[in-house]
Order: structure tokens, then C-alpha cells, then sequence
């Protein structure tokens, strides 16, 4: 093979090696409805569990004396099962049926408890939403980008709250609360008076559901 030759050679090797490369990180930015149905059951599955969990925490809170956390508790369940609910309906608009394995988390002590609490939903407004709702934009479904945005700024929310009552834990013992929930997004507040509308949704405050 002559210098001439060999040189093309390798240019069009080096070319295709670039191209594919190229290639390469396009696919890991390009996302499908294959990818985005695949993260609405994950976010079904997640949502599902928390609600479990959060139930049995709340059950564990009314049991050794925090009334007020275990309202918390359940409260923040019924806005899981409102993520949940979203996220299933929107699977079954695109021919899909929604699936959960529920796996058994024993509760520990209310602090504890709290603290996983709010690890979860961390987890799920710093990093598992953010990421659904980057590749849902690339498949262009709208319904699931709508559904994985409200969970996901209610989820800041949910944290905000468990954060305040574990800072307050040494005071919340024989403490009853009144939890105000949206009934649309699933966002939740102790103080209804200090707005209007929903900051999610922006559906009335009079539309939302009290616990005690």
C-alpha cells in the first residue's frame, strides 16, 4: 500500500471512528416513547412504595404519641397516590397498564423514619424527576412531562415539610397539626392562609383537603 493510500485509509477510519463517537453521545441524549413509558412506570412504582411506606410511618407516629407527624404522614401518602394516579392515567392513555412491586419497609423510630422520608423524596425532586422529565422532552409527551413536573415540585414541597417537623421533633410529642392538601398535584401546606392559590397548580385553596 503506497503513503497516498494508506493515508486515506486512516483519514476515513479516523472519519467513521469520530462519526461514531458522535453517534454515540447523540444516542445518550435522544430519548423515545419506549424510554419515557419505561419511566412512567418507574415513577408508578416509586410513588406506590412511598405511599406504603409513608402509611406505616404514619401508624408508627400515632402509636408512640406524635399525632400531629402521623397526620403529616398520611397526608403525604394521599398526595403520593395522586402522583400515582397521574402517572397511570397517563400510561393507559398510550395502551399501557401500570405496575407496582410493593416491597415491605418495616418503620423504625420517628426520627429515623423522618429522615428516610426525606431522603426519598430528595431523591425524587433532585434526581429522578429532573432526569424523566429531560428524556420526556426529547419523546415529546406532553401528558407525562406535565405529570413528572407536578410530582416533582410537590416532592420539594414534601421534604420542606418532614424537614420542619424533624427540626421540631423535641416539641411534636402529644403535638396535633392540620395538613392541607392539594387535590390536583399533591402539594401540601400547615399554613393555608399564607396563600391563595396553589403555587403548583394554582387550584383554590378552598378546594383543598384538611387533615387533623
Amino acid at each position: 500500500m503506497n503513503r497516498r493510500v494508506f493515508l486515506k485509509t486512516v483519514g476515513l477510519g479516523a472519519a467513521g471512528l469520530i462519526a461514531g463517537c458522535g453517534g454515540s453521545r447523540r444516542g445518550q441524549t435522544t430519548s423515545s416513547p419506549k424510554h419515557t413509558l419505561a419511566d412512567l412506570q418507574a415513577a408508578f412504582n416509586g410513588e406506590s412504595n412511598a405511599r406504603a411506606k409513608y402509611l406505616g410511618f404514619a401508624a408508627a407516629a400515632k402509636k408512640d404519641g406524635y399525632p400531629g407527624i402521623a397526620t403529616l404522614f398520611t397526608a403525604t401518602a394521599d398526595a403520593e397516590k395522586i402522583h400515582l394516579t397521574s402517572h397511570a392515567e397517563v400510561l393507559k392513555a398510550h395502551g399501557q397498564v401500570a405496575k407496582a412491586n410493593i416491597k415491605p419497609h418495616a418503620p423504625e423510630d420517628i426520627k429515623a423514619n423522618l429522615l428516610a422520608a426525606i431522603k426519598g423524596e430528595t431523591y425524587e425532586f433532585t434526581t429522578m424527576y429532573p432526569e424523566f422529565i429531560q428524556r420526556v422532552e426529547a419523546a415529546a409527551f406532553a401528558d407525562a412531562k406535565k405529570s413528572f413536573a407536578e410530582a416533582k415540585e410537590a416532592e420539594k414541597i414534601h421534604a420542606k415539610m418532614y424537614q420542619k417537623y424533624l427540626n421540631d421533633l423535641p416539641n411534636q410529642k402529644g403535638k396535633t397539626a392540620t395538613i392541607h392538601l392539594c387535590p390536583f398535584c399533591g402539594y401540601l401546606t400547615d399554613d393555608p392562609k399564607s396563600i391563595a392559590n396553589c403555587p403548583i397548580c394554582n387550584a383554590a385553596v378552598a378546594d383543598f383537603k384538611a387533615y387533623a
